[in-house]
């Protein structure tokens, strides 16, 4: 009989220990977390079939995707501690850093780049080129950097023999071409294919051009790698099972 006492206090503390347990699960389980994205091209597919597959969830994530146009944008955002994840590209990456922030490139899904450039039928060579026009989302964006990549291994020289024209994102781009307010622009998969119905043509796959790139993945802080590195490693683990 002595006994039972100490038993019913085992018991009390093991269901406190379950109560405990149950709760910080499922307060891991619903850890909310903002993540950004710059554009509506395919690159941005492993975002949502990340999400639309459940992964997130599988690994305790409550992930709400925003659209925020241009990578210069969501890194302001990043730095506000407004955004704590996105999916941007790496020469934004760099250029922060270079100003002084502590942004970190954690996963990225290919190494090509994946624009094109999309022109008006008339524009039959890269000498076409002169004189024009051409829209890329933002400066500072990976549109922006393999555009003037392109154009000087091509001997014009950008911003002088060409102007480059910021449209704001990739449908923007698009809807520019389809008023003829610029000459030709970057225009990644699918939206390509609409230019093409469209009667515009590609005078450059920049995947086919040999060049080994960092496109979009996965980007934080070191600060918030620091503070929560749990969250950290359960994103990237939802990413890559999706890859």
């Amino acid at each position: 009989m002595g006994n039972a006492p100490m038993k019913r206090s085992i018991s009390v503390i093991l269901l406190a220990s379950i109560f405990f347990f149950w709760r910080a699960a499922g307060e891991t389980q619903s850890s909310k977390l903002k993540v950004a994205y710059p554009t509506t091209v395919g690159s941005m597919g492993v975002l949502w079939v990340t999400k639309d597959a459940g992964l997130f969830d599988k690994h305790g994530l409550n992930v709400e995707m925003i659209y925020i146009a241009g990578s210069s944008k969501i890194v302001q955002a990043m730095l506000a501690r407004e955004i704590r994840i996105s999916e941007i590209a790496i020469p934004a990456v760099i250029q922060a850093n270079l100003a002084g922030a502590d942004l970190v490139m954690l996963a990225g899904p290919n190494h090509r780049p994946g624009q094109k450039l999309m022109v008006k039928p008339e524009i039959k060579s890269r000498e076409d080129l002169k004189g024009k026009k051409l829209g890329v989302t933002r400066f500072g964006t990976s549109d922006d950097f393999l555009l003037r990549y392109i154009l000087t291994q091509w001997g014009i020289q950008p911003d002088r023999e060409v102007a480059l024209i910021q449209m704001g994102g990739s449908q923007e781009i698009l809807a520019g071409l389809s008023s003829r307010g610029i000459d030709g622009g970057m225009i990644s998969s699918p939206l390509n294919l609409r230019a093409l119905k469209l009667g515009f043509q590609m005078l450059v796959d920049l995947s086919a051009i040999g060049v080994d790139y960092q496109g979009a993945g996965v980007v934080t802080t070191r600060s918030y790698v620091r503070e929560q590195p749990d969250i950290v490693r359960r994103y990237l683990r939802a990413y890559v099972e999706d890859l």
